[in-house]
C-alpha cells in the first residue's frame, strides 16, 4: 500500500495532473512500457496452463498490441530500451522459466493499475496532449474496467496458489510497483 501511494504521488504523476509534463516524456514512458508488456504477456501465454494461472482470462487485459499500434503513431522510430526495462524484462524471463505463478504479482500491479490509475493517466494525456484524436487505445478496454478488475480479483481468489508462492507473488507485485516508480522517475 505504501509503495502504491508513492507511485500516485511521484513527480511524473503530479506533472501529468498539473499539465506540466512534456508530451515527449509521456511518449518515452509508453515506449519503455512496450518491451515489458510484450514479455509479460508472452510469458502469461506460455504458462497459461500453470495451475496458478489457468483461471485467468488474459485476453481483455492485454496491452502490448494496443501499445504497439499506438507507438506506430506516436514514436514511429525505434527508441533505446532503458536499463530499468531491460532489468525488469530479464526478471520476468527468470520468473517465467522457474516460478510462473509469481508472474501474477506483475500482472496484478500492471493490469489493475491500468484499469484504475492508468485510465486516469490516459484521460490526462488526452486532455494535455490531444492523443485521442490520433485513435490511441492503450488506456482503453473493450469491456467495463470495473468488471474486468472484478473478474481478475475473483480468479486470483480462486487460483491454486500455495503459501510460499503467495509470498513470492506479493514480493513480485512490490517489485512491479518499484519498476513503475523507476519508469516514472526516468520520464519526468
Amino acid at each position: 500500500a505504501r509503495i502504491h501511494r508513492r507511485a500516485e504521488r511521484c513527480g511524473f504523476v503530479q506533472a501529468m495532473v498539473q499539465g506540466t509534463l512534456e508530451a515527449s516524456a509521456y511518449v518515452g514512458y509508453l515506449c519503455a512500457l512496450y518491451p515489458f508488456y510484450r514479455c509479460l504477456e508472452g510469458l502469461l501465454d506460455e504458462n497459461r496452463r500453470h495451475p496458478a494461472l489457468v483461471l485467468f482470462d488474459w485476453g481483455p487485459l492485454m496491452r502490448a498490441s494496443r501499445l504497439a499500434t499506438d507507438l506506430e503513431t506516436l514514436a514511429p522510430a525505434p527508441t533505446p530500451t532503458p536499463n530499468s526495462v531491460s532489468r525488469a524484462v530479464a526478471r520476468l524471463e527468470r520468473l517465467g522459466a522457474g516460478e510462473p505463478a509469481t508472474l501474477l504479482g506483475h500482472a496484478y500491479a500492471r493490469y489493475l493499475g491500468d484499469l484504475h490509475g492508468g485510465r486516469i493517466l490516459g484521460s490526462l494525456a488526452d486532455r494535455h496532449f490531444g492523443f485521442a484524436r490520433h485513435g490511441l487505445t492503450f488506456h482503453q478496454f473493450d469491456a467495463d474496467p470495473a468488471k474486468l478488475a472484478g473478474r481478475f480479483r475473483h480468479a486470483l481468489d480462486r487460483a491454486r496458489i500455495f503459501p510460499p508462492e503467495a509470498d513470492a507473488i506479493v514480493r513480485e507485485a512490490i517489485a512491479s510497483f518499484q519498476f513503475a516508480l523507476e519508469l516514472f522517475e526516468e520520464h519526468r
